[in-house]
């Protein structure tokens, strides 16, 4: 198929890839950025395969696909892992996923995700599901070790538009996180950038000021990043040290980049207690004199984050929808623990 557009863009559609999915709807963004990067996007007669290049008034978008040969089916097993559904129709599926499971699969681990259990639930019928990148039905994520509320596509259409959903940061999102330290004040706003960080390929860094900042290559791969924080609880105990408190903090996010809620809380000096990639966890709990609180403390296996509110535009009925979910046991019980310190 080939398909070709002179651009009518606005302040919203100037990325070529944005412009694109606003064309095209049997097509996802992921799908259409596959394209663009593999050369079969021609830009005024060129190919152009930066995704993000910003397009000019009039410019010529010609783009060339095949369904069945570019987006060849793969193989994802149906595996009969439980599932937490708390909302189910024809077109989404929300749940609860429980902390330890990966969302979907990847290069190397191919099983026991929670794609994996959705194409045995649905007998195979998610969104995208001849993507080749082992993301059937996936809107958005969270971490294997997060716990909480998702989202999921089983049609296309459903897919697109709450991606787009996404993209223009209308979906309501709130996660509860108990976090090592108590913050400066009782509500805030976090705003950086967020990006890969060069010295630890699995971690994400931040940039709080990128005025100084003149090598765009720098900065290329960094987002905006907005988090707001409420404390919900604190306890303390002996001096006011801020390895002698605990606060649980409740996240409201405005963007989703990866690890966002980690990397902020931890930028602030709270970083979530039992994350083992920002939290240095063993370290600090050694350093809590409170025996009995560092022996529970030393029982977490897990970082203490869980999406508690997620609300959004039904994609097909334009309905409001709205959910929460309560906290697990296990981070419910540490702060029942807390309560009785």
């Amino acid at each position: 198929m080939k398909l070709t557009y002179i651009s009518d863009i606005d302040k919203d559609m100037k990325r070529l890839d944005k412009f694109i999915s606003s064309k095209i709807t049997d097509l996802s963004r992921g799908q259409i950025q596959q394209l663009i990067k593999k050369g079969s996007v021609l830009l005024n007669g060129k190919a152009q395969t930066d995704c993000s290049y910003k397009l000019f008034d009039k410019d010529e978008i010609e783009i060339s696909y095949d369904l069945k040969s570019d987006f060849p089916s793969i193989s994802i097993e149906a595996e009969e892992i439980p599932l937490n559904i708390i909302y189910e129709d024809d077109y989404i599926i929300v749940l609860n996923k429980q902390a330890g499971i990966t969302v979907h699969p990847a290069i190397g681990s191919y099983s026991g995700t929670l794609v994996n259990a959705l194409m045995n639930h649905t007998n195979g019928n998610l969104a995208d599901k001849n993507k080749a990148d082992f993301r059937p039905g996936i809107v958005h994520r969270i971490d294997k070790e997060t716990s909480g509320l998702l989202v999921i596509a089983k049609t296309n259409e459903a897919l697109i538009n709450l991606q787009k959903q996404f993209e223009h940061h209308s979906i309501h999102r709130v996660y509860t996180a108990i976090c090592f330290g108590k913050p400066k004040e009782e509500s805030g706003r976090i705003e950086t950038l967020i990006g890969k960080s060069y010295k630890n390929p699995q971690k994400q860094s931040i940039i709080r000021d990128t005025g100084y900042l003149t090598q765009k290559q720098k900065v290329k791969n960094f987002k905006n990043a907005i988090t707001n924080y409420e404390l919900k609880a604190l306890y303390e105990w002996g001096s006011s040290a801020s390895n002698s408190a605990i606060s649980v903090i409740n996240c409201k996010l405005e963007t989703g980049r990866t690890h966002q809620i980690r990397v902020h809380l931890t930028s602030i000096g709270m970083p979530i207690i039992g994350d083992k990639l920002y939290g240095n966890s063993e370290k600090r709990i050694k350093s809590i004199t409170n025996l009995e609180l560092r022996e529970e403390m030393q029982k977490i296996e897990r970082q203490m984050l869980h999406a508690k509110e997620l609300g959004f535009i039904h994609p097909i009925t334009n309905e409001k929808l709205f959910f929460t979910s309560n906290l697990p046991d296990d981070m419910q019980d540490f702060i029942n623990f807390l309560k009785k310190m």
